[in-house]
């Protein structure tokens, strides 16, 4: 593999969502992420897109990994919307006409698969950038949500109302 090719660079942050695979240390991660800018803020609900790119828009806020997305990611966020909506659109119209149409000069290749797969193409890069894609999530450790309930923070996970009354 030829160094300093097309690798992009992963933020500490992702690195250490991702776990310490290199092994570099989780304070020395931690010092990384110190230094690194932040984004700041969440992303802001747009007036401007369709509909359907406001529902896209919704479910993307509402299903990501808990802070991962920041108002910093608000016009990736925009345009994956926008691509992603565009695939579903030009995929329903190539279901209804067919991958290949008649033009004058004889059949050719239908122009809607053209914008799928450029509009898939471009959603699945933007989703992977956004932490979207099954891959990019597997490489998340998100960490469990902690409880703020003082005894089971004491006691642990168990429901000691009920271990109490088994044992009475």
């Amino acid at each position: 593999m030829p160094m300093g090719g097309n690798h992009k660079s992963k933020s500490a942050a992702l690195k250490k969502l991702e776990g310490d695979r290199r092994k570099v240390g989780r304070a020395k991660l931690d010092e990384q992420i110190e230094r690194e800018p932040k984004g700041r803020g969440k992303p802001v609900f747009p007036d401007h897109l369709t509909d359907a790119e406001k529902r896209e828009f919704q479910r993307v806020i509402m299903t990501a990994p808990a802070a991962l997305l920041t108002g910093a990611d608000q016009r990736l966020i925009e345009n994956y919307c926008v691509a992603s909506v565009a695939a579903e659109d030009a995929r329903v119209k190539l279901a209804a006409t067919g991958k290949m149409v008649q033009s004058k000069n004889g059949p050719v290749v239908n122009p809607f698969w053209r914008v799928w797969r450029q509009a898939s193409n471009d959603a699945r890069l933007m989703g992977q950038e956004l932490g979207l894609s099954p891959a990019a999530r597997s490489r998340l450790a998100v960490e469990p949500e902690k409880s703020t309930d003082p005894m089971e923070l004491l006691l642990g996970p168990e429901d000691w109302s009920i271990s109490r009354r088994t044992r009475q």
